[in-house]
């Protein structure tokens, strides 16, 4: 009460302030002058715009306080503010229009009522108001929130059915998250079938669907027409507004939900025993002979609707019960319980009920047709209906398994009540309860609903079905609604003058344009509700979930005119490509914060639920899945894969400290925005996919480039007909047909390639003159994660440049010209290698096991690159290449999974049951030059990722140390052999032998020519080394213990500053490779055929380093002096390399055979 008052004071000051502004406002702003002043709440304005003097236009301007509010608004910070001063702002709002936006629709015409002879409220709802018994009673008018709107745009302009099939119809259903579920949904429509219905005509309106008969399907209209009955206007007989519409329903929250309208809807329901409602055996309502149920409301029901008037109906008869008792004394006990809280409580506690007399800001209490228009939530809807299974085992996750995906067309009207019978009550409430709502926004109104068979008064089907999307539209308009900007300004808001004050959304502009043109006045409300920016918090929006920047900006927006809804089955029989790291990181969103903080437990494998889910959605409909990885990074993408990871740290910190401060869903949202798909994951799911008998592999590099290959083989090949993902890059890669926005029941949007260059004329943007490369050069150009564009340069701004010179080169000199100083130098030579990185990417070529191009590489572009090709990643060994793409060692460290200690994995052992144990992976063979290649491709991967020569220089080094080992061998394997006695620690050696090829090679140098011919080893290698290797021979040689003295030796220096290694003099191989190129070294590598064992359980050994730490301390000895040494051992000669440097690492922890073991 004293908030109140306070509020009232500071609105009464801020009138007096404005009102010498009045005038001046009015006309500056709105061009109309003030035309009566009176002293209620009915102010109107007169109209001064284009000459039409003297015409009332029904719209009602809260002038005062208008300043102070707009001032706030215009900033759009109300509900930033302090909350005292947020308060308060809604307080002065709240008054102005309790003040001056509330209209009263025709006359008083009711008695005051007699409360000694009518002391309760009637059934119709009568007798609620003491100084007029008709108050909120049944057949009552709608009263106004405004004054009806006169607008000059017709009721079928711009065309209702246009209106539904452009901004309305659900493309794919988008869920509100867990803001709201089904069960509030239904509560929603229990609630308006409680307060209002239109009374309607006996006349019936027909609309036809957009456009020529034949036509009509394809704008959108699922219906050619269909009819309906007018809202009835009814005379109001007063001055200011001339009609009105009668509500059928009481506008009271008076359980007539329940109850029933009136006395017949009353006796219907009621038992007529004890008090009680009629409920059927099964606790759900009961069934009349039709089918129909007997409850207070049943025009337009569904299953969910029901189930809230049954619960209603049990706890009625509970509360009878209960009373049941105490009948004969109700009179004696009601009157002690007024007696007792009317006192003590007063109307402190009481609220209106305590009130002498009712509150109804000067006019007659009514529900208003503004409040059913902003109302209209059908959005809210789903397309389907998920049962689950309640009497299912225990089990950790909280929610009980799916058994059913009913659609709402089965759960609406006679049919939704014998499905509900079906389900039961306890089934059908948990149910509700685990599944979201959808979100209020456009594009997401029920597809079903726009061919509903309706329902009259009685709740029989009418025989014609009708589009309610274009029906709501039409209502408003019918009914005096103000339009969206024109409803703004009446409520005091700041109006919108184009299309970006409604929303940041590119297509939805893009779709309101098409629909509206430029003219904003012509916005619908219902559109306009649904398009305009949210307040986070506010409305029932979607918990959105964040979508990594992947492929072309705004491409598919670009590209809306080639795209056409699709269903999944339509690929039944034939192989179809999944992106899968785009599924994985949707899947990731649901357990972000789990992943990100390490929890254990199963909700951290959510992903694979999701991935597995659509796989087996797939398969449901005949369709086999071919899922692709993604592999390592191409280097030119290196900087936006740098960039990507500085974003995920700064959200995963921001996410904690929300944590720690309690905030859990602003945790959640910034967890969300710092997941990163591991090779550790997706390995994860490779083993449920083998185990599942899917086809998988992983590419080299990017998944796009191996499955845009895929698509363009035959079938018979191991071709796909078509590829799911949410990566506009295939476009630029070329691929034919391509899935986008695929959802859990199969609804997608398609895309195919041929169509887009063989578009019809008049469509636009026109792509029949262009070819793939032309395409690609437009995507690149706009900007992709290999480049970014040039300032200024969007997709439309790039499409008109190549379509305009249809040539690459003179795009480039044009680009020069034109934005010369804002482009890099090196831009043209990015743009080409990008262009090429799409055309001629690396992939794996499964019938060959080894990598290839997508296309050949022509001469002229390695002409024009000076053929240098780093930018498409380093070449693997085919060896590798096809371990990586069975799954068996990770893309990025280039370490066989089995071989990862469980410490360098983040995610936890699988614990999802499958129809079979996954077989364990095993380890690929790798030789020893591979596994060189390996080691230093890993180390150069941590030093360097800009390419240019580094790796070519890198394998060099490791063709190098290779060589220099190999020296070592054959000098001191004899030595080797002599030094097998008994000794103890010799003999647990023996436990870890593993097979070994032998060396056959002919290595020919500048310096030195060393042959090494086909002989059996005996290699003892330090006791510290976690590969143990020993040679299988039998054969003992006999040979003299020779000296070797020690031996300078010079370091190799990497260009990029590192010293990678230092050989002996006598090799002199380092300048010599330096210098040489990829092809004139790769013969002369010596090729050692080994296997080489996992980790295994190693007795007597002391210190396990890991590999990182090995790599760390040769790069600590950067710009120094090696020496390698060999020494003796007491009781045998045992020769030992020894790294001597300032640091002087260990030999236990630094010898060359323990680094060069590891893979």
């Amino acid at each position: 009460m004293l908030g109140d008052a306070l509020l009232h004071k500071v609105t009464l000051d801020l009138i007096r302030v404005v009102r010498a502004q009045l005038r001046h406002l009015l006309l500056e702003k709105y061009n109309m002058t003030p035309n009566k002043w009176p002293s209620g709440n009915t102010c109107f304005l007169v109209a001064k715009d284009h000459g039409q003097t003297d015409e009332l236009v029904a719209v009602k301007y809260i002038k005062r306080g208008e300043k102070v509010i707009h001032m706030v608004d215009r900033v759009g910070i109300w509900h930033k503010l302090p909350v005292i001063i947020g308060i308060a702002y809604l307080g002065i709002r709240r008054h102005l229009h309790q003040r001056y936006n509330l209209f009263h629709v025709g006359k008083m015409t009711g008695k005051e009522s007699d409360v000694k002879e009518i002391w309760y409220r009637t059934a119709d709802g009568k007798c609620n108001h003491q100084q007029d018994d008709l108050i909120g009673s049944q057949g009552t008018f709608f009263g106004r929130n405004m004054p009806p709107s006169t607008s000059a745009y017709g009721v079928l302009d711009p065309h209702p059915s246009l209106v539904a099939s452009k901004l309305l119809e659900r493309k794919k259903f988008k869920d509100n998250g867990k803001q709201f579920n089904m069960i509030a949904c239904s509560w929603i429509q229990f609630m308006i079938h409680d307060w209002v219905d239109h009374l309607e005509d006996t006349n019936q309106m027909e609309i036809i669907g957009v456009g020529e008969e034949e036509n009509i399907a394809s704008n959108g209209c699922p219906l050619k027409s269909f009819k309906f009955f007018k809202t009835k206007k009814v005379p109001t007989f007063t001055p200011q507004i001339n009609f009105g519409c009668l509500n059928t329903r009481t506008p009271w929250w008076d359980g007539s939900v329940v109850y029933g309208n009136n006395n017949e809807g009353m006796t219907r329901v009621r038992s007529f025993k004890d008090g009680k409602l009629k409920i059927s055996k099964d606790m759900l309502l009961e069934h009349d002979e039709k089918g129909i149920p007997i409850s207070g409301d049943i025009r337009n029901c569904w299953a969910g609707f029901s189930l809230l008037q049954a619960l209603f109906v049990k706890e009625h008869n509970v509360v009878c019960d209960m009373l049941k008792p105490s009948l004969l004394k109700y009179g004696l006990l009601g009157k002690r319980i007024k007696d007792m809280f009317g006192h003590i409580c007063g109307p402190l506690l009481s609220g209106l009920v305590g009130l002498k007399k009712p509150r109804d800001h000067g006019i007659p209490y009514s529900l208003t047709e503004e409040f059913v228009s902003v109302y209209r939530m059908h959005s809210l809807l789903p397309e389907k209906f998920i049962l689950r299974d309640i009497k299912s085992t225990p089990s950790k996750l909280k929610c009980p398994p799916i058994i059913e995906e009913i659609p709402m067309e089965e759960m609406i009207g006679k049919e939704g009540e014998k499905r509900l019978s079906k389900i039961g009550l306890e089934q059908m409430l948990v149910s509700l309860g685990h599944q979201a709502c959808g979100e209020l926004s456009l594009w997401n109104y029920p597809t079903w609903m726009r061919n509903l068979i309706a329902h009259d008064i009685n709740g029989e089907d009418r025989p014609q079905p009708i589009d309610m999307a274009a029906l709501e539209i039409y209502r408003d308009r019918e009914r005096g609604v103000a339009r969206y900007n024109e409803f703004r300004r009446n409520l005091l808001m700041v109006p919108i003058t184009k299309w970006e004050d409604l929303t940041c959304d590119e297509e939805a502009i893009e779709a309101l344009n098409e629909v509206y043109g430029d003219d904003v006045e012509k916005l619908d409300l219902l559109v306009g509700l649904h398009a305009e920016k949210k307040i986070k918090g506010f409305a029932i929006i979607a918990a959105k979930q964040p979508r990594p920047k992947m492929g072309i900006k705004d491409l598919l927006r670009f590209m809306k005119p080639y795209i056409e809804p699709i269903h999944i089955k339509k690929y039944a029989g034939k192989r179809v490509g999944i992106d899968a790291y785009s599924w994985l990181h949707k899947g990731a969103y649901s357990c972000s914060m789990e992943l990100c903080l390490n929890s254990d437990g199963e909700k951290k494998l959510k992903y694979i639920d999701y991935f597995m889910h659509r796989i087996n959605l797939l398969r449901h409909h005949k369709i086999t899945p071919v899922v692709v990885f993604d592999g390592g990074n191409v280097p030119c993408k290196s900087t936006t894969e740098q960039d990507r990871h500085r974003r995920r740290i700064s959200n995963r910190e921001i996410a904690m400290a929300k944590l720690k401060e309690g905030n859990v869903s602003a945790a959640t949202e910034f967890f969300q925005k710092a997941i990163s798909v591991t090779p550790q994951m997706a390995h994860q799911l490779i083993q449920i996919l083998r185990s599942e008998n899917i086809e998988f592999v992983v590419a080299p590099y990017e998944a796009d480039a191996q499955l845009a290959y895929l698509s363009n083989l035959e079938p018979e090949q191991g071709g796909i007909s078509a590829v799911i993902t949410e990566d506009s890059d295939l476009i630029a890669y070329g691929c034919e047909t391509i899935l986008f926005k695929m959802d859990r029941y199969g609804n997608g949007e398609e895309i195919l390639l041929d169509n887009v260059f063989n578009s019809k004329k008049g469509r636009t943007p026109s792509f029949q003159n262009f070819d793939k490369e032309l395409l690609t050069g437009m995507c690149v150009l706009a900007g992709c994660d290999f480049l970014p564009s040039v300032p200024g340069i969007g997709i439309a701004k790039s499409y008109a440049i190549v379509s305009k010179y249809r040539n690459l080169d003179r795009v480039l000199s044009v680009l020069k010209l034109e934005k010369g100083s804002q482009m890099p130098e090196d831009y043209p030579k990015s743009f080409r290698e990008a262009v090429a990185v799409f055309q001629h990417a690396q992939i794996y070529d499964v019938d060959m096991k080894m990598l290839k191009h997508m296309k050949p590489l022509p001469e002229k572009l390695l002409q024009s690159l000076d053929g240098e090709l780093d930018f498409l990643g380093p070449e693997l060994p085919p060896s590798i290449a096809t371990a990586i793409a069975e799954g068996k060692m990770d893309p990025i460290s280039m370490e066989a999974f089995d071989r990862i200690p469980s410490s360098k994995s983040h995610t936890a052992p699988i614990r999802i049951q499958t129809s079979g144990q996954p077989p364990r992976v095993e380890a690929p063979m790798v030789s020893a030059r591979e596994s060189c290649f390996v080691t230093f491709s890993k180390k150069a991967k941590q030093v360097d990722n800009t390419g240019n020569h580094f790796y070519l220089k890198l394998y060099q080094h490791a063709c190098i140390l290779t060589f220099f080992c190999l020296f070592i061998l054959t000098e001191n394997h004899n030595k080797v052999l002599n030094e097998r006695n008994c000794t103890n620690k010799i003999e647990a050696l023996q436990k870890l032998v593993v097979p070994s090829s032998t060396i056959q090679e002919t290595l020919v140098t500048t310096s030195t020519t060393m042959e090494i011919t086909k002989s059996p080893l005996k290699l003892k290698v330090p006791n510290n080394n976690p590969f143990k290797r020993k040679i299988l021979d039998q054969t003992q040689a006999h040979s003299n213990q020779r000296k070797y003295q020690n031996s300078d030796s010079t370091h190799v220096e990497d260009v990029e500053g590192s010293t990678m290694i230092s050989c002996d003099d006598k090799l002199s191989l380092s300048e010599a490779c330096r210098k040489r190129k990829l092809e004139e070294t790769t013969p002369c590598c010596v090729i050692i055929s080994e296997e080489i064992s996992g980790v295994t359980q190693v007795e007597n050994s002391e210190v396990f380093e890991s590999q990182e730490s090995v790599k760390l301390k040769i790069n600590n000895n950067s710009g120094m002096k090696n020496k390698m040494s060999v020494g003796k051992k007491k009781g045998g000669a045992i020769k030992t390399l020894k790294n001597s440097s300032s640091n002087s690492l260990d030999s236990k922890k630094s010898s060359i055979l323990n680094f060069f073991s590891r893979v």
